[in-house]
């Protein structure tokens, strides 16, 4: 598979990513990104890492391209099973179970993103998560994946307000979060169509089931837009 993707962040948040690009030398700063894309990606590699700073209207864009030989596994050789949220948040807070005795801080921050998945031929899509939106009085969040047969689309967008809650509402902001994980995990399948005499029936795996394509056979455009509510 191999992706493009283009963030751009405005207001505070062009502030926060100028501010780590420019304290950090350009290796630091690409194995900084190349820790997050391989995080969420398996065997990635990028391609090409390219930053554009406009200091007079605040703001800042990442663009990479990024390859990787293995991002979907191919179950029982009909199965084609992927994540369709390539990339999770940089900022993104694990909750710890318990109880929590200290008030709870939500600092202003929110994301639109939206992304394309060319699917490979051969395939059709067989299940898709369903949609999520999340209302709190801390912030909102929604997420879609469409399809119309040759291309998923999927469309997230999260966006908090600035508030201080008290630690009983703990287990409220908890999930509100541990749903939007598990939402950007939830997996796509798509299923092998049915081939015809003569037609090649194998696909290639690495051994462990997961699918090796070139970077020629799919790809996905990405992009996400950073902002602050402040």
């Amino acid at each position: 598979m191999s992706a493009r993707i283009s963030e751009h962040s405005v207001g505070q948040a062009a502030v926060s990513e100028r501010s780590l690009h420019t304290r950090k030398t350009t290796d630091e700063y690409r194995k900084t990104i190349e820790s997050w894309i391989s995080g969420n990606i398996v065997a990635a590699s990028i391609a090409r890492l390219d930053c554009r700073d406009d200091v007079d209207s605040n703001q800042f864009q990442l663009d990479l391209e990024v390859t990787t030989p293995k991002y979907a596994q191919l179950m029982q050789n009909r199965l084609l099973v992927f994540r369709p949220a390539l990339l999770s948040r940089r900022e993104a807070v694990t909750f710890m179970e318990g109880v929590r005795h200290y008030p709870i801080e939500i600092e202003p921050e929110g994301f639109e993103e939206q992304s394309e998945i060319a699917l490979p031929e051969g395939f059709a899509v067989d299940e898709l998560p369903d949609r999520v939106k999340l209302e709190s009085a801390f912030g909102t969040y929604d997420s879609a994946v469409e399809t119309d047969g040759k291309v998923l689309k999927i469309h997230r967008r999260l966006s908090l307000k600035p508030m201080f809650l008290v630690a009983e509402k703990y287990p409220e902001v908890k999930s509100f979060f541990d749903r939007i994980s598990a939402a950007e995990q939830a997996p796509a399948v798509l299923l092998r169509k049915q081939q015809t005499s003569g037609e090649e029936q194998f696909s290639p795996t690495d051994g462990s089931g997961t699918l090796i394509r070139n970077p020629g056979e799919g790809s996905e455009n990405y992009e996400r837009l950073l902002w602050s509510n402040c």
